[in-house]
């Protein structure tokens, strides 16, 4: 059978992309207490939703987003607001990012699909994240709360509902906080 007749799946159902609505961005980084002038990179960036409230928190971001024309917005984007000083956009896929060399922290809602490689590169020994925050699939966060990695401990943070997203997740999520102990 020939594939002319089939659909080809929407560029969110490919990428695995949920947008996050700007309320719950916003919860997600007051609930990261991210200081100004901390460093912060921010998994699977989107078109901004978190990037926005991060910067307006005075942090210095690193935006890192696989998906060229995402990329793309986001530079435009903040450099129509004049924020560029203080973000890099990187686009890459997360899995291939190289950490910073001194301190930093995460605040992402990173796609659901690397969760265990994310982890696994942030945690990595050597690694200088001081904390993370992850909006994470709430099963995985309750298993990385009961075994956190490495050198870490991990607390289940705010609880973040299906409708927080466009469109909507199958899954019911929640922000899983990481602290170097």
């Amino acid at each position: 059978m020939s594939g002319a007749g089939r659909q080809r799946p929407s560029s969110r159902r490919r990428w695995g992309w949920h947008r996050l609505e700007p309320e719950w961005a916003d919860r997600l980084v007051d609930h990261s207490q991210v200081r100004p002038g901390q460093l912060v990179v921010e998994f699977g960036a989107g078109t901004g939703a978190v990037t926005g409230p991060l910067l307006n928190s005075g942090a210095r971001v690193i935006a890192v987003e696989r998906h060229p024309g995402r990329a793309e917005t986001l530079r435009r984007k903040f450099s129509e607001q004049q924020a560029e000083d203080r973000l890099k956009v990187v686009e890459l896929d997360a899995r291939d990012f190289r950490l910073p060399g001194r301190p930093f922290r995460v605040v992402a809602s990173p796609p659901y699909s690397i969760t265990s490689e994310l982890l696994g590169l942030i945690t990595t020994r050597g690694s200088r994240m001081v904390r993370a925050d992850l909006l994470l699939q709430r099963a995985a966060v309750r298993r990385y709360v009961r075994r956190p990695p490495g050198r870490y401990a991990g607390a289940l943070g705010l609880p973040v509902p299906r409708r927080a997203f466009a469109p909507p997740p199958e899954v019911d999520s929640a922000v899983l906080t990481l602290r170097r102990r």
